[in-house]
């Protein structure tokens, strides 16, 4: 069936959180003493990029891009006959 070999990609940034709990967050105060001020939350932790790619079934391969490397039609190419390239070629043929 045609719709078997089609294969879809997407990029997406993952951002790192570093979440406080609730006990952490908790501080002493007087009665009357109006409530401490809350900072926002940040994105702490960075972000990474990451390469998904699926077909009708679902999620074929997630692939982490290293920090500073771009991402063309070059870096795909070299991401499928690295990681998928046996998955690839089993789905087509």
């Amino acid at each position: 069936m045609f719709l078997q070999r089609i294969i879809t990609t997407d990029e997406t940034w993952l951002h790192n959180y570093d979440p406080e709990t609730k006990e952490q967050s908790a501080v002493w105060k007087r009665s009357g003493s109006p409530p401490p001020m809350k900072a926002r939350v940040t994105k702490s932790g960075g972000k990474t990029m990451f390469i998904m790619f699926a077909d009708i079934r679902g999620m074929i391969l997630m692939h982490a891009v290293p920090k500073g490397a771009t991402v063309n039609a070059g870096y795909y190419s070299k991401v499928i006959e690295i990681k998928g390239f046996v998955y690839f070629l089993s789905i087509l043929f």
